[in-house]
């Protein structure tokens, strides 16, 4: 009984948690934690435990950053952040061909990403607000630093651009006035409000959900 009332204990403190960590009560009893992602999304092992990532591109395609929050909520997931260059390369490579399934030559995905509110009321650069790796930070709850902060565009124009989007395209561009600068799966601050359709009716966004591993057992030794 004693043993069963601290694997209870034990489960629920996981559950409350975003990682898994095995534990001894009184030198004689250890769990280990399974956990797996549901089918149809991508594992990833993050410092907190296993991850699962999705991206979507439900019509009609055009999402603001809350309509993409309220929709990863939905199926028990938050707008992911990037803990890892694996997580980036997955998210650029779906994104990219969800975009030529759409006859598209650009795209855009919504991340977990956004403003810290210090850094939201100005568009000088100044001060610690200049720090790419200060002035945003991840949203999910669960990524571990922010190698992965990494922007080709963060000016705040407006002082309205709190969120952030991973910008995609199927080629290099060189025309200085594009908004991508050649740039391919960095991210850009963006209106929160706004959809793909103010900055370019050619573009359609998706949005990426992430979520912590369920629990499928527990085992003790």
């Amino acid at each position: 009984m004693i043993r069963f009332l601290i694997l209870i204990c034990f489960v629920s403190f996981v559950k409350l948690q975003n990682f898994d960590t095995p534990i001894i009560a009184n030198g004689t009893l250890n769990v280990n934690v399974e956990r797996k992602c549901p089918d149809g999304w991508a594992s990833f092992q993050r410092q907190k435990g296993l991850y699962c990532i999705k991206v979507f591109y439900p019509p009609p395609y055009l999402y603001t950053q809350p309509q993409a929050q309220a929709m990863c909520n939905e199926i028990g997931a938050r707008l992911a952040g990037i803990e890892t260059i694996a997580e980036r390369n997955y998210i650029a490579r779906i994104g990219a061909s969800y975009m030529t399934n759409l006859g598209l030559t650009q795209t855009r995905v919504w991340v977990g990403a956004y403003r810290v509110l210090q850094c939201t009321k100005t568009n000088v650069i100044v001060d610690k607000c200049s720090d790419i790796k200060y002035a945003f930070t991840w949203s999910d709850g669960n990524v571990v630093g922010n190698d992965q902060l990494r922007f080709y565009a963060a000016d705040n124009a407006g002082t309205g651009q709190q969120c952030s989007q991973m910008a995609i395209a199927s080629f290099p561009q060189t025309d200085d006035d594009s908004p991508l600068y050649g740039q391919i799966s960095l991210l850009d601050d963006v209106s929160c409000d706004g959809t793909v359709e103010t900055w370019d009716q050619n573009q359609y966004a998706q949005y990426v959900c992430g979520k912590l591993a369920p629990i499928v057992s527990y085992n003790t030794y």
